[in-house]
């Protein structure tokens, strides 16, 4: 679905905006932000913040290309699911950071509704095809129930005639989608060198769409905004 290529680039745009971003990898089974992001050598990450109770400046590296602040996961972790007194304790810590926008990118997939009601605000990430847009449909229920609002992203369009049309998919969300992410091979040449395509390709299809909707989340935001960009 690409929602990592989401999480990081729209970090990268925020950040390029003058905001303080921290990008979280809270993907438990298959962290990859720091392959993303070049910063492979980083051997500390989201187990260490949340089992260890270590704090978050200790575990910050910061991606010199963009001056995004990272807590890249690590792939020799085991996979776990946090606990909700683990979960409480994060969201404190994070809240008190002094960022303006975290992201955090999870674990795809279902995960649990005590995570959900902690984040400020969920970000979905589908491409516009009806096994997706179904598995987003049934993951949005789980927002519900936490009473967090969610939106939804499309990426990968490519204009074809198979593809679900917006208003399909909008008729089905319940409200309108929060941004619509063209197919553009510069995202592929970008992760092909580890380099976020904001940054290698500023001016791609793919980043003019991102820059709009980081504008979507930088206007009338005065606080910090936990995001989770996940997919089902």
């Amino acid at each position: 679905m690409g929602k990592t290529t989401v999480a990081v680039n729209l970090a990268v745009a925020l950040r390029m905006m003058n905001y303080k971003v921290l990008l979280l990898d809270g993907d438990t089974s298959n962290p990859t932000i720091g392959i993303a992001l070049g910063m492979e050598e980083a051997n500390i990450g989201y187990a260490d913040l949340v089992s260890k109770k270590t704090k978050v400046d200790k575990l910050v590296s910061i991606h010199a290309a963009s001056g995004v602040h990272v807590i890249p996961g690590t792939l020799h972790t085991k996979p776990f699911i946090p606990t909700a007194v683990q979960i409480k304790r994060l969201h404190d810590e994070l809240a008190a950071s002094g960022y303006d926008f975290v992201i955090i990118d999870s674990s795809p997939g279902y995960y649990t509704d005590y995570e959900f009601s902690f984040w400020d605000e969920g970000l979905v990430v589908a491409t516009p095809d009806m096994t997706a847009i179904t598995s987003c449909l049934r993951l949005e229920r789980s927002f519900k129930k936490a009473k967090t609002k969610c939106e939804l992203v499309l990426n990968m369009v490519r204009g074809r005639r198979y593809e679900l049309r917006e208003e399909e998919i909008e008729e089905a969300w319940g409200s309108k989608i929060a941004g619509s992410l063209p197919y553009d091979d510069s995202v592929n040449a970008a992760a092909a060198e580890r380099i976020p395509v904001y940054i290698s390709g500023k001016d791609s299809a793919f980043s003019r769409t991102i820059r709009v909707l980081a504008g979507k989340y930088a206007k009338g935001s005065s606080r910090n905004l936990r995001s989770i960009l996940g997919f089902r």
